[in-house]
C-alpha cells in the first residue's frame, strides 16, 4: 500500500517508523519544517516504542513534491491545520485515493469532505502516544487500539487493507462500526486532561497531585459527556474517569499532551477542535458548558499572550 502522512510531528513519525518496516508499504511523510525535513532525510526516524527500539527510513518531502496518486493519505496535523494541509495535497488526491484522520477533537469529517468524496473518509480515533525527543525521535509506551470506520459506513477493500497494514506493523487496529462512540469518549478524555495539562503546563501526572486538579477534570469528563449523549452517543463516563486515573498514575504519568507541548513551545493548540467544540455542541441543542467554556477560555488566552507572558521577574 502507498501511505502519504501528513505531518511529521510526533504522531506522524511514529506511523512512519512503524508502517515502514519491512517491505509491505511504500510510505511517505509530507512536512513544512526544514529543520525536520533536514533530520529526517539525513538521519531517518529514531522510534522507541514500549521495549522496542527500531529505526526507519521513510522518505520525508514537502507537499509539493509528491508524486503520483497514494491509496491512503494518513492525516496526522492538527485540526486547525487540516484544511491548509489538504488545500496542498490536492494535487495528489486521486479518485481512488483514501483519507483516514485519526485526529484529536470533533469536526474533522466535515473538513475532509470539502476535498475527497465521502465513500473515501475514513474516521477514527487512536490511543497510542507519542512524544518527540528530538526533531527525528520519538517515543511511544507501546499502549493503545486505533479504531476507525468508513464515514459511509461501507467497509471497503482498502478499509481492511488499511487495519492489515497497521496491525502487521505492531498497531493493534481494527474497522468498528461503533467509532463515534469512541471518537467522542476521547474528545471528552483530551477535553479533561489536555487542557487541564496546558493551563498547567506539566505532563500528565501533575494533574494527580492534588484531589482539585482530579476534581476538575472529572467535572470536565461529566460535563462532555452530557453533550455527547444530547446527541444521541452513549458514553461511559465512569470509565473515563477510570481510565484517566489509571494514566495519570500510571503509563502516561509522564506524557506531555499535545495541547500542554503546544502551550510550553508557544504554538497554537487544538482547544477549538475539543473545549470548544464541546462548546460549539451544547449550544446548538440549547445546553451550557462553563467547565469547558472556561478552559477553552482560558487557553485560548494564553495563545494570544505569549509574546507578554513573564517567566520571572528578576
Amino acid at each position: 500500500m502507498r501511505i502519504v502522512i501528513l505531518g511529521a510531528g510526533a504522531i506522524g513519525q511514529l506511523y512512519g517508523a512503524m508502517l515502514s518496516q519491512g517491505d509491505k508499504n511504500d510510505v511517505s511523510l509530507v512536512e513544512r519544517d526544514q529543520a525536520a525535513i533536514d533530520a529526517i532525510g539525513a538521519h531517518g526516524i529514531s522510534c522507541a516504542f514500549g521495549d522496542e527500539r527500531l529505526e526507519a527510513h521513510p522518505p520525508v518531502m514537502r507537499a509539493e513534491d509528491v508524486e503520483g496518486e497514494p491509496d491512503l493519505v494518513l492525516l496526522c496535523t492538527k485540526t486547525p491545520d487540516t484544511t491548509e494541509a489538504l488545500e496542498q495535497a490536492r494535487g495528489y488526491l486521486g479518485e481512488g485515493t483514501y483519507v483516514l484522520s485519526l485526529q484529536n477533537g470533533l469536526g474533522n469529517a466535515e473538513l475532509i469532505k470539502r476535498f475527497v468524496d465521502p465513500g473515501r473518509v475514513l474516521i477514527g480515533m487512536c490511543t497510542y502516544n507519542a512524544d518527540r525527543t528530538g526533531l527525528c525521535s520519538v517515543r511511544s509506551s507501546g499502549e493503545g487500539i486505533i479504531k476507525f470506520m468508513p464515514l459511509t459506513s461501507e467497509v471497503s477493500d482498502l478499509a481492511r487493507a488499511v487495519e492489515r497494514a497497521f496491525n502487521e506493523a505492531g498497531l493493534e487496529c481494527e474497522v468498528h462500526e461503533d467509532v463515534w462512540r469512541d471518537v467522542w469518549q476521547k474528545a471528552a478524555y483530551n477535553a479533561a486532561l489536555n487542557s487541564t495539562s496546558a493551563v498547567c503546563r506539566v505532563p500528565c501526572g501533575g494533574m494527580g497531585i492534588l484531589n482539585k486538579g482530579m476534581d476538575l477534570c472529572n467535572d470536565i469528563i461529566d460535563e462532555a459527556c452530557a453533550v455527547a449523549e444530547a446527541y444521541g452517543v452513549e458514553v461511559d463516563a465512569t470509565r473515563l474517569k477510570n481510565d484517566l486515573r489509571r494514566k495519570i498514575f500510571g503509563s502516561e504519568k509522564d506524557h506531555i499532551t499535545s495541547m500542554a507541548q503546544d502551550v510550553i513551545m508557544h504554538r497554537q493548540t487544538e482547544v477549538g477542535s475539543i473545549n470548544g467544540a464541546f462548546v460549539r455542541y451544547a449550544a446548538a441543542k440549547g445546553l451550557s458548558a462553563p467547565y469547558n467554556e472556561a478552559m477553552f477560555c482560558l487557553i485560548k488566552s494564553i495563545e494570544s499572550t505569549y509574546d507578554m507572558q513573564v517567566d520571572s521577574i528578576l
